[in-house]
């Protein structure tokens, strides 16, 4: 059984989250001051940085979500489930708690990104209410 544990508070969360990230992709990772960088953003919503966590206290899956007030805007940042919880409702426990604590925080929209490639993330947002088939492009310097 694994259960959400508010902010990933599992000891200091950088290094949950760092080695969570490491673990639950082969091809992406970050480090402890890129994540504490994520912290001191404007958007920055601790409340929507949620954990889910084996009976040992284990970090098994993770949304990062940031909330733009002045917009009314939740976007889910990164959301991660380690490959052997995978299939098992971690990710949509995740994404759907992350959502419902946007919306009671006044969010009226969310949006979310991902790789076109991957089917499963889609699949996953599509299970937790997504719609549509928008694609932006979004330059940066």
């Amino acid at each position: 059984m694994v259960h959400a544990a508010d902010g990933c508070r599992v000891g200091d969360p950088e290094p949950a989250i760092v080695a969570q990230i490491a673990a639950s992709y082969d091809d992406m990772a970050v480090d402890a001051d890129e994540v504490g960088r994520w912290r001191t953003r404007q958007v920055a919503a601790p409340q929507l940085w949620i954990g889910a966590v084996d009976p040992a206290g284990g970090l098994v899956g993770s949304v990062i979500a940031e909330f733009d007030a002045a917009v009314g805007e939740v976007a889910l940042e990164w959301v991660q489930v380690l490959t052997s919880q995978r299939g098992r409702g971690v990710g949509r426990a995740l994404v759907c708690a992350a959502l419902a604590r946007a919306k009671e925080a006044g969010a009226g929209f969310a949006t979310v990104s991902g790789r076109v490639e991957d089917v499963g993330p889609e699949r996953l947002c599509r299970a937790c209410g997504f719609s549509g088939d928008d694609v932006w492009h979004v330059y940066s310097s």
